[in-house]
């Protein structure tokens, strides 16, 4: 009985909040610049930030696509 209580909480997962993921990255964004000292706009290559986000991207595709995501059939 406590194992159909747990797999029907694992299949009503909820959607992820966007404004929530929005202002997570805000704060992160903050955070960085405010432990690297370094002012909004000053000395902060455009290319450097597109490349560290390209990686996170690509790591956290690996990522989600090493979990398992199959589900067993309700019988």
């Amino acid at each position: 009985m406590a194992d159909d209580s747990r797999s029907a909480a694992a299949r009503t997962r909820r959607a992820p909040d966007p404004l929530a993921l929005l202002f997570g990255l805000l704060a992160l964004v903050v955070a960085g610049y405010g432990f690297t000292g370094l002012a909004p706009g000053s000395g902060v290559d455009l290319r450097w930030i597109l490349a560290v986000v390209a990686v996170v991207t690509g790591s956290s595709f690996i990522l989600m696509s090493l979990r398992n995501s199959r589900t067993t059939p309700d019988d």
